[in-house]
């Protein structure tokens, strides 16, 4: 199966004829690959400070696999991936935001354009924010 070939990028991925989401996220999102964090069970409502939690939180050793991605992307299961390959390299990273209360996703995005940053602003699902680079073409020393 073609989502099973080592893919390095999500170019590789459209490459080797893989246009699954799932499979181009691993491609794109690509971290260690011997463990991950599951986060699952979110709360309907935030605790005093307007954060959702997750009844079921834990990192797994395993391999990070394009069904994990698959899950994630539908919303059935939280996914989080470790930047840091086992080369010590990186290919993403985030800056997780954990203001819940007042928090302005447009306002943060409009700052970071302002003083030219080339970070994507999204909600977290716990309501806080995450920015991550937009683009990072190579892999970097972590």
């Amino acid at each position: 199966m073609a989502e099973e070939t080592k893919i390095q990028s999500a170019a590789e991925a459209v490459e080797h004829g893989v246009y699954s989401a799932a499979a181009r996220f691993k491609a794109l999102f690509d971290g260690h690959a011997g463990l991950y964090g599951i986060y699952n069970n979110v709360a309907a409502t935030g605790d005093e400070h307007g954060k959702r939690i997750g009844a079921d939180r834990r990192t797994t050793k395993g391999v990070v696999t394009v069904d994990l991605y698959r899950q994630h992307l539908a919303g059935r299961s939280g996914l989080g991936i470790c930047p840091i390959r086992g080369d010590s390299t990186v290919r993403f990273g985030a800056i997780d935001i954990d203001q819940y209360a007042e928090l302005s996703h447009a306002g943060i995005a409009a700052k970071l354009a302002s003083i030219k940053l080339p970070l994507v602003v999204c909600r977290s699902k716990s309501g806080g924010a995450t920015s991550m680079p937009s683009r990072l073409n190579r892999s970097q020393r972590s």
